[in-house]
């Protein structure tokens, strides 16, 4: 059975707990052995973290959290002067709220979005009427090829590629759109990073590291641009499992964070802060960034390649 073939969505039974837990720790072993060389790692750090945290609704887990602030503070307006009109295609878009936010944090830079999930969600027809810049479509993310639509600059994914059997399936659907689209395309990967079998156990088909994620890269072109961003780290991996791993998923005692969320919420915003302090190999969570342009425009786009987070 290769490695990728259990699923940690839905009921498992307790021995295929264990191989999942089993294979994927075998699999996201020696997570920094053999990665591209053309692959720069960074860490994401931003302005007034706390404060971002901290205005962020509800109880987000650590990992959404970290995702949201490096959405919002990617630099919108860098990005529309180098790809032009953005034209989004977000892959497991879900209910379609990151559809509203992505308008909300791009100050409205965003001229086309389209959203692929496998199965329809009940807000998509109420989004679309109030929005006309933004189009849903039910489908399977292996069939991505079909629902790209002509002159998409923008790819991102929140969450999505570990649910997805065979993700190597879709990156090659993408480097195909890439080489015949003629512009410059930008990707945005949020994936779960290696610490996440502990955090979150059975939860997808895989966990990335950047010795996973190299094979992904290196069947782009050497003149793209990639990069490897990591969210976080060892503050916020233990705050996920004292918080929400331990209670809810170990000891079956439910979610501390709905019995004390302001709590939480100072504990969350310390984290991330804490975590910002210094490199973080064991991240929360990733992106991957791959930046392609027409070869003829190469040179120009290495002096601007991937967004810079503030």
């Amino acid at each position: 059975m290769p490695l990728d073939a259990i699923s940690g969505d839905g009921r498992l039974s307790a021995a295929r707990r264990l191989r999942y837990l089993v294979v994927n720790a075998i699999a996201n072993r020696s997570a920094y052995r053999d990665v591209d060389p053309q692959i720069n790692i960074d860490d994401f750090r931003c302005d007034d973290a706390a404060g971002g945290v901290l205005e962020q609704p509800g109880t987000p887990s650590p990992s959404r959290a970290l995702c949201d602030l490096y959405w919002q503070h990617l630099q919108w307006p860098a990005l529309a002067e180098r790809l032009g009109p953005l034209r989004m295609l977000d892959i497991g878009c879900g209910s379609g709220e990151y559809a509203l936010r992505f308008a909300r944090w791009s100050a409205g830079r965003i001229a086309q979005y389209v959203g692929v999930d496998i199965a329809a969600h009940p807000r998509w027809a109420e989004i679309e009427r109030q929005h006309g810049f933004i189009r849903f479509r039910a489908e399977g993310a292996e069939r991505i090829d079909e629902v790209i639509a002509p002159g998409t600059n923008l790819i991102v994914s929140q969450s999505a590629l570990e649910h997805v059997a065979d993700d190597r399936r879709i990156f090659e659907a993408l480097h195909q759109y890439v080489e015949r689209a003629g512009h410059p395309v930008l990707q945005l990967h949020a994936v779960p990073s290696a610490a996440c079998l502990r955090t979150y156990l059975w939860h997808g088909y895989r966990q990335y590291t950047p010795r996973r994620l190299s094979a992904v890269t290196r069947a782009f072109a050497d003149d793209a641009t990639r990069r490897i961003v990591r969210l976080g780290g060892r503050a916020c991996n233990r705050l996920h499992f004292v918080w929400i791993t331990w209670p809810e998923m170990i000891r079956r005692a439910g979610d501390r964070r709905a019995a004390r969320p302001d709590e939480y919420r100072a504990a969350l915003a310390s984290a991330i802060v804490s975590d910002m302090g210094a490199p973080q190999p064991s991240a929360a969570f990733l992106v991957l960034v791959i930046e392609s342009a027409p070869r003829s425009d190469a040179r120009h786009r290495k002096s601007t390649a991937a967004p810079q987070t503030a």
